[in-house]
């Protein structure tokens, strides 16, 4: 079985992907505003999407796997779906995840 501080370096690695982004929930609490590319892990015991915060009061991460890319005001902006790519790495990682939506989400 992964520790959350684990699932978060995987987590990362996906992230890194491509323009791809998460959104972040804590027990007890509302989802945190907005998403982000990246989760740092700025100390033993904490992770970091806006500020520090506890890793073990991680309820869930829920992953956009759509990157959305900008090529001119009057092009159409290209859309790339990473959700096979992500799906095999979580599974040769040992990553448990379920597809929510057309996000997939990671409890902890």
């Amino acid at each position: 079985m992964l520790s959350s501080y684990q699932k978060i370096e995987i987590i990362n690695e996906v992230l890194g992907l491509g323009d791809i982004s998460c959104k972040v929930k804590l027990l007890e609490e509302p989802p945190l505003e907005g998403w982000t590319g990246y989760l740092g892990l700025p100390a033993p015991g904490y992770f970091e999407p806006f500020g520090p915060y506890l890793i073990r009061d991680l309820e869930w991460i829920l992953i956009d796997p759509v990157e959305r890319k900008k090529i001119g005001r009057l092009i159409p902006e290209k859309i790339l779906d990473h959700t096979d790519e992500i799906s095999r790495i979580f599974k040769e990682k040992d990553l448990d995840y379920r597809m929510e939506d057309f996000y997939l989400k990671v409890s902890f």
